[in-house]
């Protein structure tokens, strides 16, 4: 039997019309992946907020399958917040490629206009799941024997 996947897209329509167990190897190479990704970002970050990076695996309304990896644990807390403003900024510093929910507010009285910079260290590792999402799915059906190339 043989199956060749050239891409993400066709791991994707692949994954649409899986038997089961297929989809317990795409669910497994999404956790793997996340994992990889949430160490290489822990290791990009301030020591400090470290702990706050987690990644999970969640089925999507539309029936895909999903990885996030992000600032999960203590969310809403003081040291999740900082960690938040250091990678994206705040104020006029701003990352302007980040879609932010709220805009800052004018005329309010601060000690620092300018705001702190945007480190970006969390877009890097983020836009590196899709690789290493494929990457673990072939090579959990390559130790199955399927002939992927």
């Amino acid at each position: 039997m043989g199956v060749k996947i050239e891409g993400l897209s066709d791991v994707m329509r692949m994954y649409n019309d899986a038997p089961a167990e297929m989809l317990k190897d795409a669910r497994s190479a999404s956790r793997e992946a996340g994992r990889e990704v949430a160490k290489e970002l822990r290791a990009l970050m301030p020591q400090k907020w470290r702990r706050l990076v987690g990644s999970s695996v969640k089925n999507l309304s539309d029936g895909t399958l999903s990885t996030w990896i992000g600032l999960y644990r203590n969310k809403g807390s003081e040291t999740w917040y900082k960690a938040y403003w250091k990678n994206y900024g705040t104020l006029k510093r701003r990352d302007p490629s980040h879609q932010f929910t709220r805009p800052v507010r004018s005329g309010v009285k601060r000690r620092n206009n300018e705001g702190q910079k945007a480190e970006n260290f969390y877009d890097g590792p983020a836009s590196m799941v899709g690789d290493r999402f494929l990457e673990a799915f072939v090579r959990k059906l390559q130790d199955k024997g399927y002939d992927i190339k």
